[in-house]
């Protein structure tokens, strides 16, 4: 950790987050990846995120917000394992 990190802006990583990369696809793609229902997706910015329900609370299995850098596509999946399994 840098030196100057706020720590508790860590605090997504002491969960069960799941990040994966993946070059040459869309985020779109990616979602679809994980299995979302693109009809169901929404754009949202990282403060309308926070207030979805997520775990038990939660009717989805879990909540996923995709994006892309150049060729790389992101997927962040919190309270989930679906990115850590193969081929996703």
């Amino acid at each position: 950790m840098a030196a100057h990190t706020d720590a508790p802006s860590l605090d997504w990583a002491k969960g069960w987050t799941c990040v994966t990369f993946t070059r040459d696809l869309t985020a779109e793609e990616v979602l679809t990846r994980y299995g979302a229902d693109l009809s169901r997706s929404r754009l949202l910015d990282a403060e309308q995120a926070s207030e979805l329900p997520t775990g038990n609370f939660a009717r989805a299995v879990s909540l996923l917000r995709s994006g892309r850098l150049g060729d790389w596509a992101f997927c962040i999946e919190e309270d989930g394992v679906i990115g850590s399994w193969p081929n996703r």
